[in-house]
């Protein structure tokens, strides 16, 4: 017989007969199961001191009531757990899955660093959010004021920022803008910008929301001395190129005339009068003429 099609009554029998994981993993087989079950395995959970598995098991499936019931008993991490890292985890893996609301529960508690991680590249959790395109969950980690929207990681020094301009997340890139600290030109490792890395993989949408801002410098150089439209220009990303030429030719004074000499004299001067391939595949799409 189904379990869905089992009486209440004998369902609660069965569960008091049954261990702890045993009925964790009936309160997985099914909607009903979870419903009824999940009031005894709250109780029996924290009865035991296993706070922690069941915050886990939050974490995992996307249960924030079961969150909120662990949570509201300000629960201490056991050594071993904090020894590894495991709080952190939590936080961690509920944004790599999407869990926004678990998410909630843990940063309004409070129970994990939301800034933490291991060192590594994407692994704090709004870095993961991002590189995930969660957005919604971005949305939940730049509410928060505890979230540091500028966080480098240790490796390469890549912020959020710079996350979302090398993905090409426009409506990320959107809610990191709405952020009054963020910093728009920091800058990682390899000196290089957010506005670079768009640049460079054409993501034209948020190299457009970042040229909009007019503090961000689109002629930063980086460790080798190249600016965005170096990087644009030898990938052969016409549509950034041409944002690009006109963010450095464009001045509230010039005549649309005067506009359009200088942005054609910058590229000739930035070497598209060169013969390779991918610049006269790039000054056809722009619509230039080579010499």
């Amino acid at each position: 017989m189904s379990l869905s099609l089992i009486p209440t009554e004998l369902l609660l029998q069965i569960s008091t007969h049954v261990q702890l994981q045993g009925l964790a993993a009936l309160t997985r087989t099914s909607s009903r199961c979870y419903e009824i079950l999940n009031p005894e395995l709250y109780a029996r959970g924290i009865a035991s001191g296993l706070v922690m598995h069941m915050l886990f098991l939050a974490a995992e499936k996307g249960l924030p009531n079961t969150a909120r019931a662990c949570l509201s008993r300000r629960p201490s991490v056991p050594a071993e757990a904090a020894h590894y890292g495991l709080e952190r985890k939590l936080l961690q893996r509920a944004a790599e899955l999407g869990h926004a609301e678990v998410v909630k529960q843990l940063l309004l508690w409070e129970f994990s660093d939301p800034n933490a991680g291991n060192g590594g590249t994407f692994e704090t959790p709004l870095k993961i959010a991002i590189f995930g395109g969660h957005t919604g969950m971005v949305q939940v980690f730049l509410e928060h004021d505890r979230v540091d929207c500028n966080f480098e990681d240790d490796y390469n020094r890549f912020t959020p920022l710079h996350l979302a301009a090398m993905r090409g997340f426009v409506d990320i890139a959107k809610l990191l803008l709405e952020r009054a600290d963020i910093k728009l030109d920091e800058q990682d490792f390899y000196r290089r910008t957010p506005l670079s890395y768009a640049a460079e993989r054409g993501n034209t949408e948020v190299a457009r929301l970042l040229l909009e801002r007019n503090e961000v410098n689109h002629e930063a150089k980086d460790k080798e001395g190249k600016t965005p439209l170096d990087y644009a220009v030898s990938e052969g990303r016409a549509a950034v190129v041409r944002l690009l030429l006109a963010a450095s030719a464009t001045s509230s004074n010039d005549h649309s005339v005067l506009r359009d000499l200088k942005i054609t004299a910058a590229a000739h001067a930035r070497g598209f009068h060169k013969k390779s391939d991918r610049l006269k595949a790039t000054i056809k799409k722009m619509g230039m003429r080579s010499k």
